[in-house]
């Protein structure tokens, strides 16, 4: 009695599972029947087919997907909505049904579920990089400008030929811009870069030229100045190499790091100096700019424009700033080494930028950009080399 009942659960199993196969079948080429006639853009025709596949085998994520999928293309988000979250049912680990719910309701503008679906996406696939430039999206749209900007940056460095990333990336800085100029500078280098990696993207061209532009604009430096400048630095890069290569070989390293750069490179050669000294050299650098400078320095070095020597709770480095109708002052660390003669001519070119700016200009008018400002401080310190 016990084997007879044994035999008839086994046959009614057999039978069920016949049965779910059937159906799987069945649902499956209606399935096929649906996305056939999507291509063909019977629309109404591929929901009908689609719907009654899920209907008859609800187990068919592949069914719930083309299903959802359909609606999505013909922008029926609420339905697309509910039929990616069965699928999510049926399958909860697969990132793509997450970031395709995502997607959809971000059509919709429902930012916070779109946001913690993005989110679930990346949780189970963190190289998800669409996933990650749509978080930005939702983030930019609900006002968190602060957490948007990460969002697109990480998309981009996942996959750097993903230009989209690069242009909201970009396109937010340009935004902030309005607000606060410098920012400009910020979509500068992600359009470079975004162009670097992306050579035959227009768009990132277009917004590129348009940036800089806009960046350059409020210290009136024409286009072709700054990108002359980065063309000259490029020229020079294989003399710096050679140098960088001549360091790494007198020091002995293997492997030339970033703090080297300030290792001397010989042992024998120790210049000193006290800050006369280094007043002096300085004058007699900048001699080839006319009597008239060098009597204007020189006058200011002797009425103790600059604090030379370090002291407790000073503040490190050094800086040139001025007050307007007194005269420039400099801040130093002076330890007399030769990079301490370098940096006072350095700062005595920002001091006398400053004072010629004051002698010349009206309040209104006498201060100047930084792009300025640092090519004469650094040809002052070139010379006293």
């Amino acid at each position: 009695m016990r084997v007879r009942s044994m035999a008839v659960l086994a046959l009614a199993a057999a039978g069920a599972m016949g049965g779910c196969n059937r159906a799987r079948v069945e649902s499956i080429d209606l399935m096929n029947q649906g996305i056939e006639a999507e291509s063909k853009e019977m629309h109404s025709k591929a929901v009908e087919l689609l719907t009654k596949s899920t209907e008859i085998d609800p187990e068919c994520l592949e069914c719930r997907l083309a299903l959802a999928t359909v609606h999505e293309k013909t922008k029926d988000w609420a339905n697309a909505a509910e039929h990616f979250r069965r699928a999510i049912d049926l399958a909860p680990e697969d990132a793509e049904t997450h970031y395709k719910l995502g997607a959809t309701l971000q059509e919709m503008k429902k930012w916070d579920e779109a946001k913690v679906a993005f989110e679930k996406a990346i949780s189970l696939n963190e190289n998800h990089f669409r996933a990650y430039y749509k978080l930005g999206q939702v983030l930019q749209a609900m006002g968190d400008i602060d957490a948007a900007g990460p969002a697109y940056k990480k998309a981009a460095e996942i996959n750097p030929n993903f230009s989209y990333a690069f242009i909201a990336y970009g396109i937010l800085f340009m935004d902030l811009g309005w607000l606060e100029p410098k920012y400009y500078d910020d979509a500068v280098k992600v359009f470079s870069e975004g162009v670097r990696v992306n050579e035959g993207d227009a768009a990132l061209h277009s917004l590129l030229g348009s940036t800089l532009e806009a960046a350059l604009f409020r210290d009136s430096i024409p286009t072709a100045v700054y990108k002359q400048l980065l063309a000259n630095v490029h020229r020079t890069l294989p003399t710096f190499h050679r140098y960088l290569a001549l360091r790494k070989r007198m020091l002995g390293l293997d492997v030339l790091r970033y703090q080297d750069l300030y290792v001397p490179m010989t042992a024998s050669v120790d210049l000193r100096f006290q800050p006369d000294e280094a007043r002096a050299i300085t004058l007699q650098a900048l001699a080839l700019l006319g009597k008239e400078y060098v009597q204007a320095l020189r006058q200011g070095f002797e009425s103790r424009w600059t604090d030379y020597l370090p002291s407790t709770a000073k503040r490190s480095g050094a800086y040139s700033t001025g007050v307007y109708g007194v005269h420039p002052y400099q801040l130093l660390n002076f330890n007399g080494l030769y990079e301490d003669l370098s940096t006072l001519a350095h700062e005595s070119g920002h001091s006398m930028h400053t004072w010629y700016s004051f002698a010349s200009q009206p309040y209104a008018t006498s201060d100047y950009p930084i792009f300025v400002a640092e090519v004469a401080s650094d040809w002052k310190k070139k010379r006293s080399k």
